[in-house]
Formats: structure tokens, C-alpha cells, sequence
């Protein structure tokens, strides 16, 4: 007797095409999830919002009476992180330290100058200078004393490390007031701030005038603003 080929049927041969589709599903799935990856990656989380909704399935999946929710709390916890929220408080309370001192050394160098004023905000130190007190009102240049004050606030803020921001005024008319430019120029040449860490910004003049009498103020900061 001999023997007898089995020729290969439909259902042997189909297997490999029924399973073919599993690719491109897989394929599709991948690129679904990335997908959403990238939306959530992108998009800004609302931590209020995030735990209303953690709440709202905990309470549907009875976690709230069942004990359930040492199992959702990884998945839905505070959007915080304790040690960054640590080193974000030290870091700002050593800020306001450093402010602190600062601030005091300021007092000390103006105590001779009654008509500047000085005072700390939180995250940083304001003076306000009137420009008579700085600038020769007929030539808009500056005087002898204005640059020994100018010297006596730069020497704090420069071994404090800070960032100065100037907001000096303009005068109307075709010649500006220059204080702003020349403040600036002090600080850096005979100050020894670095150019980096001055910030300079003009006001309008004011419509009545009297710019000789409005203030030169500096915004004083631990940090570049």
C-alpha cells in the first residue's frame, strides 16, 4: 500500500492571514497611546480639577467606605513633591534672609539722606531718589553728590549679588532727561555691577512737568527679574 499525501487544506493556510491583522492592530494601539501621551505631555494639569475627578472615582468604585483607596492613592496623589517643595522654601526663606541684610546695610550707608527713600517688599528692596538730589538740574549731568550716593547703594547691592531694575524719568521737550542712562553708567563703571544685572526702563513725562523732582527708583531683587 502506499502512503498518501495530505494536500494542505483552507484551514491550515489561513492561519498565518488571520493572524497577519494583529500587527496592524498592535500598530494602531501604539500610536493611540502615544498619542495621548503626548496630549497630557503637553497640556497643563489643574490640580483641583485632578482631585475633584480622583474624589469623584473613588467614590464610585466604593473606595471611599471599602478602604480601596491605599490602591488609587499613587494614581490619583497631590501633584507635589515634598522635597521640591522643601528646597523651594529653603531657597526662599534664605531670598528674604539675604534681603534682610541687605536692606539693613542700605539703611545704614542712606541714614545721612532723609529724602531717600527705602523700603523692603516682599522679594525685594525699593529706593526712590529724587533726581535733584542726583543731577545738576541745568546740564542733566552727575553731580559730585549724586555719585557718592549712587557709590553708597552700589556697594550692598553688588556684594549681595542683586539685580537692579532703574525706573527714571524723561523730561518733555526735544532734551531727555538722561538720569536713567547715566545711573546705569555709574552703577556699572564706578559701581562694579555687572551690565548683566541692571534692567533700565524710562517713564513718560508727566504733564505738569517738574521732572527735576520726580524720583529715581531702584527695584533691588535676588533674582534676575
Amino acid at each position: 500500500m502506499y502512503p498518501t499525501l495530505r494536500k494542505p487544506t483552507k484551514e491550515a493556510g489561513a492561519t498565518g492571514q488571520a493572524e497577519g491583522w494583529l500587527v496592524t492592530f498592535n500598530d494602531l494601539l501604539t500610536l493611540l497611546f502615544t498619542f495621548f501621551v503626548l496630549i497630557i505631555a503637553f497640556s497643563s494639569v489643574r490640580g483641583e480639577f485632578l482631585k475633584d475627578a480622583a474624589a469623584s472615582v473613588r467614590r464610585a468604585l466604593g473606595a471611599e467606605t471599602a478602604g480601596a483607596a491605599r490602591i488609587l492613592s499613587p494614581l490619583v496623589g497631590p501633584l507635589s513633591d515634598r522635597g521640591i517643595e522643601t528646597e523651594k522654601a529653603r531657597r526662599e526663606a534664605e531670598r528674604e534672609l539675604r534681603l534682610a541684610a541687605l536692606h539693613e546695610g542700605l539703611k545704614t550707608v542712606l541714614a545721612g539722606h532723609p529724602y531717600v527713600f527705602c523700603a523692603r517688599i516682599p522679594g525685594s528692596v525699593t529706593i526712590r531718589i529724587p533726581a535733584a538730589a542726583l543731577f545738576d538740574p541745568s546740564s542733566a549731568a552727575l553731580t559730585d553728590h549724586g555719585a557718592a550716593l549712587l557709590a553708597a547703594v552700589s556697594g550692598p547691592a553688588r556684594g549681595a549679588g542683586a539685580f537692579v531694575t532703574l525706573e527714571a524719568p524723561r523730561s518733555a521737550g526735544d532734551a531727555p532727561h538722561r538720569a536713567g542712562a547715566a545711573v546705569a553708567d555709574f552703577l556699572t563703571a564706578g559701581g562694579g555691577l555687572s551690565p548683566e544685572r541692571i534692567n533700565l526702563t524710562v517713564t513718560p513725562p508727566s504733564p505738569e512737568g517738574g521732572e527735576d523732582y520726580r524720583p529715581v527708583t531702584m527695584t533691588i531683587t535676588m533674582e534676575k527679574p
